[in-house]
């Protein structure tokens, strides 16, 4: 059975399909159109064999890539894993060895700080947001997650398996992560 986290955009879909969902500057987006980007993202992440359970770990900012990402994760049971985007290379390398993530959705102005993480924990799946500009990096586009016909799931799973994981400030110490289950994020 399909989680309330997972069905969180069902009665958008049902009642107002056509009508703004997101709007992100010029763009709008429609509940329609969201839900058919998070299927093909949750298609994608499936392609690249990630299962319930699984970490995905997001060093995005705060747009609508970062938005289909975790309710992707949710549709096909991973978790959603968003990094402080401010994190140095230490602070995120940190959380990747606490969490190991079985994916990592980054921006392309983050790359540096990914590399570097990168080459201290070893190989994970990447995918780089780039705003068009691919930097050289030779990392996949995020947009490659989007290229699959839109799963038709979601992923059944029980309400208390987990959905999110946050990290402490770390003020007073190294950042703990925090894991909240499906039931608790909703």
């Amino acid at each position: 059975m399909a989680t309330a986290l997972q069905c969180l955009l069902e009665k958008g879909l049902r009642d107002c399909a056509n009508e703004v969902a997101i709007r992100v500057g010029d763009r709008v987006v429609t509940f329609a159109e969201l839900d058919e980007e998070v299927r093909r993202c949750a298609a994608g992440m499936l392609a690249k064999s990630i299962e319930p359970g699984d970490r995905v770990a997001l060093m995005l900012p705060n747009r609508l890539e970062t938005v289909i990402a975790i309710l992707a994760c949710y549709t096909v049971g991973a978790v959603a894993m968003p990094l402080n985007y401010r994190y140095l290379a230490d602070e995120a390398e940190h959380a990747i060895i606490l969490a190991t993530p079985k994916l990592l959705l980054f921006h392309a102005e983050r790359a540096d700080v990914i590399h570097e993480v990168l080459k201290r924990v070893g190989p994970i799946q990447t995918f780089r947001l780039d705003d068009g500009n691919t930097h050289g990096t030779g990392t996949p586009p995020f947009a490659e997650l989007l290229q699959f016909e839109p799963f038709s799931g979601p992923v059944h799973l029980d309400e208390q398996a987990p959905a999110l994981l946050l990290f402490t400030s770390g003020t007073t110490a190294l950042p703990k992560g925090v894991v909240h289950s499906h039931a608790s994020t909703f």
